[in-house]
C-alpha cells in the first residue's frame, strides 16, 4: 500500500477519533496523514460506526481491494440483520426395503427374594407381589413401545430374548434364608408368568413372527457350583422353557417360534449379520476404575473371533449398559443389599429395548423402566 493510501478523506463524524488515535495532533483538515495502524484503526472504526465509505482521489483508492469487500460483506449481514426465508421440510422419503426388528432383553428377575426396603435405605423394596406387578407391567410396556415404533419403522418381526435368572434359586446360604419360596415353586410361578405375557403379545402386537430366545441363568441351577457339559440338563430354567413351548404350542400362539439352545449361549441370524445371546456369567468382575468392561471386552472379543459374531447380548449384571459390541441387560429386581455394600451406582429397575435396523444396525436403545 502506497504512503498516499495513509491519507483517506474524511466526515465530520470521524474527527473526533481521529483526534484521539493521534493524541491531539489532528486539528482538521479532509486528508490527515496517518500511520498505518491508525489509518486501520480507523476503518475498524468505519466499519463498527456503519459510517465507512470509499473514497477515490485520482488513481489512489483509499482502502485495499480485500478490505473494500470485506466492509461490503458487513454492510450486506447489517441489512440483513433480524430477516429470515421461512420455507416447508419435506422428509426424506423411507427406503421401501428397509426392515427393523425390534430386539427385547428379559432377565434377572429373581422373583423368590426379597429386598426390605430398609437394607438398602429406602432406594427400593422387592418381593413376590412386587415381581408379578413388574413382570407385567414389562410385557405390557413392551407392546405399548413396539406398537409407538411401528409407527416410524418397518417391524414385522420381534425377538425376546429370556436371559435367565427368574429365579434366585439357594445357590447361596444367605438366599436359602431369606428367599420367600422354594426354588421349585419359584419356577412353577414363573411358568405362568411367562405364558400369560407371551399370550399378551402374541394377541396385541401387530408382527408375523416373536422369537423366543430361551437362555439359562446361573441362579437357577440345581447345582452348588456352575457346570459346563450338562449346564442346561442341571438347570430349572431349561425345563422350564421346554414345558412354555409345549404349553403355548397347545394354547395355538402360532407367532410364537422358539429357541432353546443346548449350549450356554444361542446364535442368531439377523439381516446376514451373528448376534450372540448368554446370560453373562461367563466372566468374572475385574473391579478397579473400569468396572466390567475390561474382562466383558476380553470376553466379546474372543467370543467374535471364535463364533464370528458382530455383538452380543448379555444380562446378569444388573446394569443396564449399551456399546456397538456388547448390550448388558438391567435387572427387574433392582439395588440390593448387595449393591448397596459393594457401592455399586445406583439404577432403577429396567429392562432394555434394542431396535435392528436392516440398514443402520443397532439404532434404538432404551431401557424399560419398570
Amino acid at each position: 500500500m502506497s504512503k498516499a493510501n495513509y491519507r483517506p478523506r474524511v466526515k465530520q463524524t470521524e474527527y473526533e477519533f481521529i483526534k484521539k488515535i493521534t493524541d491531539g495532533k489532528y486539528t482538521g483538515g479532509k486528508r490527515p496523514r496517518l500511520t498505518e495502524k491508525q489509518y486501520r484503526e480507523l476503518i475498524a472504526f468505519r466499519s463498527l460506526s456503519g459510517v465507512g465509505n470509499v473514497y477515490k482521489k485520482d488513481n489512489y483508492v483509499m482502502i485495499s481491494k480485500n478490505e473494500e469487500s470485506e466492509y461490503k460483506d458487513f454492510l450486506e449481514l447489517t441489512a440483513l440483520k433480524g430477516k429470515f426465508e421461512l420455507y416447508d421440510l419435506v422428509p426424506n422419503p423411507t427406503a421401501g426395503n428397509r426392515e427393523t426388528v425390534a430386539i427385547a432383553q428379559f432377565s434377572d428377575q429373581h422373583i423368590d427374594e426379597v429386598v426390605e426396603k430398609d437394607s438398602v435405605l429406602g432406594m427400593n423394596e422387592y418381593n413376590f407381589d412386587i415381581a408379578k406387578k413388574r413382570f407385567d407391567t414389562h410385557f405390557y410396556k413392551l407392546n405399548k413401545l413396539i406398537t409407538h415404533h411401528q409407527a416410524h419403522y418397518n417391524i414385522k418381526n420381534v425377538f425376546l430374548l429370556f436371559q435367565g435368572d427368574t429365579i434366585g434359586g439357594w445357590i447361596h446360604d444367605e438366599l436359602a434364608q431369606t428367599n420367600s419360596m422354594s426354588p421349585n415353586k419359584a419356577i412353577f410361578e414363573a411358568k405362568s408368568m411367562y405364558i400369560s405375557g407371551l399370550k399378551y403379545l402374541h394377541d396385541n402386537l401387530d408382527v408375523d413372527e416373536i422369537t423366543v430366545v430361551c437362555i439359562c441363568g446361573n441362579h437357577s441351577r440345581e447345582t452348588k457350583k456352575v457346570q459346563f457339559a450338562n449346564f442346561n440338563e442341571t438347570n430349572k430354567e431349561f425345563w422350564m422353557y421346554l414345558e412354555i413351548e409345549n404349553i403355548c404350542k397347545m394354547l395355538g400362539l402360532s407367532k410364537l417360534k422358539f429357541i432353546i439352545p443346548k449350549a450356554e449361549i444361542a446364535i442368531l441370524n439377523i439381516f446376514g449379520k451373528r448376534y450372540a445371546v448368554a446370560h453373562g456369567h461367563q466372566f468374572k468382575f475385574a473391579g478397579g476404575i473400569g468396572g466390567i468392561f475390561p474382562s466383558m471386552l476380553r470376553w466379546f472379543a474372543n467370543l467374535a473371533k471364535t463364533l464370528k459374531i458382530e455383538s452380543a447380548f448379555i444380562g446378569h449384571w444388573h446394569t443396564s449398559i449399551f456399546t456397538s459390541k456388547v448390550i448388558v441387560n438391567g435387572s427387574m429386581k433392582g439395588y440390593d443389599a448387595f449393591a448397596l455394600s459393594k457401592m455399586l451406582e445406583f439404577q432403577q429397575p429396567s429392562q432394555n429395548l434394542i431396535l435392528l435396523d436392516s440398514e443402520f444396525g443397532l439404532c434404538n436403545f432404551q431401557p424399560i423402566v419398570l
